[in-house]
C-alpha cells in the first residue's frame, strides 16, 4: 500500500496531516493553530515553522481545525509531489 493510500484511509484531516508531516520530515516541526471567532463561525489557520500552510472555517473550533488541516495537507501535496508517488 502506497503512502497516499495509507493516508487516504484515515478519516480525520488532522491525522492525515500528521502522517504527511511524519513522512516528509525526520524531525517534525511544530504546528501552530491560530483561531478566531466571529458571530457565525470559527476560523483556524495552521502554521508550520511560522509559514501559513492552511486555513479552515467551521461551526466550532474542531470543524475549523479539521478544515485547516485538510487545506494544509493539500498545500503540502503541492509543495512535495514526489513524496506522494
Amino acid at each position: 500500500m502506497s503512502l497516499t493510500q495509507k493516508i487516504m484511509a484515515t478519516t480525520h484531516h488532522k491525522n492525515y496531516l500528521n502522517t504527511i508531516l511524519q513522512h516528509l520530515f525526520l524531525d517534525v516541526p511544530p504546528l501552530e493553530y491560530k483561531y478566531d471567532q466571529d458571530p457565525t463561525c470559527w476560523q483556524c489557520a495552521i502554521y508550520l515553522d511560522s509559514v501559513h500552510i492552511g486555513t479552515g472555517e467551521g461551526i466550532n473550533k474542531q470543524h475549523a481545525s479539521e478544515g485547516a488541516a485538510e487545506s494544509a495537507a493539500i498545500y503540502l501535496r503541492g509543495q512535495y509531489p514526489e513524496a506522494f508517488r
